[in-house]
């Protein structure tokens, strides 16, 4: 009995390290693979039969002969199941549906502001309802909906702890009883910092040790050691938007006073702009009118005293990303001279980066969340 279930554990094992390769490569012959993992032409046959049988490989014709027959090309089918990641603010839903490789194949962004009502949740029914008929999903492809919150939220992924930032917003495991009710789907929650931190690693596969700084209307943070996320005792890691920045200094959301949220969040520049936007700010930054590149240089000497502090905590590459994650790039070196002029170990900020994914992150991060389990099973 032992043998057989040893015999199993090893075809299990070969399946996913295949599959999980087709995941690196456009396409590859079954030769290609058995060499690059070191198993038998047999093997890689076998395994590649049963992932067939479940259509989650392609053949897409063969390789040019050099002689012989012809080598099939073998492709992971991007489209045998999808995700969805919804990401709620205070103010607005993005709503995202993405493939196996994590493409965005649909990606909305609309005004909705949050209500704990059967109307709130039956525009997102709808609007999801109407994405998926657009790309001809069935039900069956469907793994599940990740539901990213500026919450704090319980290992279950059902219950949130904390929740100051978005009115109304039901603590415990409330809001994903009367979301989950909607949908047929599987629904996790998952923090809008830490959803966004996942997607950043998603797309860095040479990444292993980073710190994710949300700086959106709020600010969150997530910490990533060796790919894995570290969450703390209570789920509670990583929140440098509650650590004090200003002694006594303005009053934060959360009651205290002083909090990088107060100095750092991306309202803050959208209140200077004269549209009210973050985009309005940006445009005044690129086109060097002297009142913004005020307003800019003192923010930065905020966010540098933050990233400083995380570094010194942490001792790792630090990704700016959320709303001013997506304008930041142009002006990243302007960010690493800030962080230098508090630094005493290292000789140079390379260790600031701004984000790879500027299209809804903490959405997307919620929806691959999905996707990972679901690599990872196979």
């Amino acid at each position: 009995m032992k043998n057989k279930s040893t015999a199993i554990d090893i075809r299990n094992y070969n399946r996913n390290i295949i599959y999980n390769l087709l995941f690196q490569e456009d396409d590859l012959s079954q030769k290609e693979i058995a060499e690059k993992l070191n198993l038998s032409l047999p093997t890689v046959i076998q395994n590649l039969n049963d992932l067939r049988e479940q259509n989650l490989i392609l053949e897409l014709g063969h390789y040019q002969s050099t002689g012989g027959r012809k080598a099939k090309r073998i492709a992971l089918n991007a489209m045998a199941r999808v995700a969805l990641g919804l990401d709620i603010t205070k103010n607005h839903i993005s709503l995202v549906l993405l493939n196996l490789t994590g493409e965005i194949l649909e990606c909305k962004h609309i005004r909705l502001i949050y209500r704990d009502s059967s109307d709130f949740y039956e525009t997102i029914a709808t609007l999801i309802k109407q994405i998926l008929m657009l790309h001809n999903i069935e039900k069956e492809q469907i793994l599940g909906m990740g539901v990213s919150l500026p919450a704090i939220i319980a290992s279950d992924h059902k219950t949130i702890t904390y929740s100051k930032v978005i009115t109304g917003l039901p603590e415990g495991a409330l809001f994903y009883e009367h979301i989950s009710s909607y949908f047929s789907f599987p629904i996790l929650l998952e923090n809008d910092a830490s959803s966004g931190g996942f997607a950043e690693l998603w797309f860095r596969p040479s990444a292993a040790n980073i710190f994710y700084l949300l700086v959106s209307n709020s600010i969150g943070g997530a910490i990533y050691f060796n790919n894995t996320a570290y969450t703390g005792e209570h789920n509670r890691s990583a929140e440098i938007g509650h650590t004090t920045l200003i002694p006594d200094g303005l009053k934060c959301y959360c009651g205290r006073s002083g909090c990088v949220d107060v100095y750092c969040s991306a309202s803050l520049l959208s209140e200077f702009s004269e549209d009210g936007t973050l985009e309005g700010f940006f445009n005044e930054l690129k086109m060097k009118n002297p009142v913004f590149i005020k307003y800019w240089e003192q923010y930065l000497d905020y966010i540098a005293m933050t990233i400083s502090n995380i570094r010194l905590l942490f001792d790792c590459d630090i990704i700016i990303g959320g709303y001013v994650g997506n304008y930041i790039e142009p002006y990243i070196l302007d960010v690493r001279k800030h962080v230098m002029d508090r630094e005493i170990f290292s000789e140079n900020a390379d260790f600031v980066l701004p984000c790879k994914l500027h299209t809804e992150s903490s959405a997307v991060g919620a929806a691959l969340i999905y996707i990972d389990q679901f690599k990872k099973s196979i």
